[in-house]
């Protein structure tokens, strides 16, 4: 079953799709890449995720607003607070997908008594520093979403390099890393240093994908992702 909704975060409307709603699971909270909205997301998803899960839109994209300023990371990161706060979640799974997994990992890292696992959407532990010519090529690229300039200014204006190998460490919860086996925005020489940082974090390569994983097959995915939640889940009993 899924709900639509619409989250306050200070002033700024958060659009959240929710699915399956169920008191005995706890939810996994999904967000998707740089410039994706929540739909894209549950496209990609192609309903295969039975579990209890949340897909949000990050300020700017999709149907959340588009405030004038605030695009920091930590901005961003507050709006995953918010759906977190919003539910009252005394324990969540998170799964972001690209760029969404960085916002992520430092909202997670807001909430490390509540998180269970995090799953990183082929994407390294740092938040980059957008400049004009990323700016440029997002407006110029031919997309079915509307791309706010609001937005796009925003993260541009307020985005500053941040490592988030500290964050990530601080998580006190199992660590999935979902890497494209066909292409992937995991260079292999920063792959093998977060091998090494990270130990137990279990990696997955999706042989048959390029940086974006839910295709060719989404419920490759969804297994995997079920599987990692399962063992936790497991061990937890």
């Amino acid at each position: 079953m899924k709900k639509e909704l619409f989250i306050e975060n200070k002033g700024v409307k958060i659009h959240c799709l929710q699915f399956n709603e169920n008191d005995q699971e706890i939810p996994i909270i999904i967000v998707p890449g740089a410039v994706s909205p929540a739909e894209k997301t549950e496209w990609g998803l192609a309903g295969k995720l039975n579990r209890y899960h949340i897909i949000m839109s990050l300020r700017g994209r999709g149907q959340s607003d588009s405030p004038v300023e605030g695009y920091t990371l930590d901005d961003q990161a507050s709006d995953i607070s918010a759906v977190i706060n919003h539910f009252k979640l005394e324990a969540f799974y998170l799964f972001g997908f690209s760029l969404g997994s960085s916002i992520g990992i430092r909202a997670a890292s807001q909430h490390v008594g509540q998180i269970k696992g995090i799953m990183l959407g082929d994407y390294p532990p740092f938040y980059p520093a957008y400049n004009d010519e990323w700016k440029a090529r997002v407006k110029a690229a031919p997309s079915p979403f509307v791309i706010n300039d609001l937005f796009i200014d925003g993260i541009v204006r307020d985005g500053v390099f941040t490592p988030l190998v500290e964050d990530l460490s601080s998580l006190n919860c199992k660590i999935l890393i979902f890497v494209g086996g066909k292409q992937s925005l995991i260079p292999p020489e920063a792959l093998e240093k977060i091998k090494i940082r990270f130990p137990e974090a279990i990696i997955e390569v999706m042989e048959e994908c390029t940086h974006y994983i839910f295709r060719p097959d989404p419920e490759d995915l969804v297994g995997r992702m079920e599987r990692f939640i399962a063992a936790i889940e497991k061990e937890t009993t």
